[in-house]
């Protein structure tokens, strides 16, 4: 919620900082980042929402790489979880580029990512309005 806060004042004070952790970031610390990026008010620039789509790009990539057992612990849900909420959020923001992202990422043959696309397909502020 710190994060959020900083976001709405000044949304580039949290770009190096993001985009330099989010390169190492733990699976936990990977949620934390998607998670203070899915807020709607900081949301309604564009620039800001294309960052999230990059920054969930890196997170996903991540996500592909990360062999069985890393994905059978609790960290791993608790970021598949936030992720099955925040690319939609970003995608309503940002309707063109967002659903070409979840297209590229539906042609990846992972069980996982599959299932984060279809819940985050799912949500109302999608599903209804397109």
């Amino acid at each position: 919620m710190a994060f959020q806060s900083i976001e709405e004042r000044d949304f580039s004070l949290i770009l190096p900082l993001f985009t330099e952790r989010i390169k190492d970031a733990s699976l936990l610390k990977m949620r934390a980042i998607i998670a203070a990026l899915a807020h709607p008010p900081v949301l309604k620039h564009e620039p800001n929402t294309v960052f999230c789509l990059e920054t969930s790009e890196i997170v996903l990539n991540k996500v592909v790489s990360l062999d069985v057992s890393r994905r059978k612990t609790e960290e791993f849900r608790v970021l598949k979880k936030g992720l099955e909420y925040a690319l939609s959020v970003f995608v309503a923001y940002l309707p063109a580029q967002g659903f070409a992202f979840l297209a590229k990422w539906a042609k990846v043959n992972d069980a996982d990512i599959k299932k984060i696309l279809r819940s985050n397909l799912g949500k109302n502020r999608l599903a209804k309005k397109y």
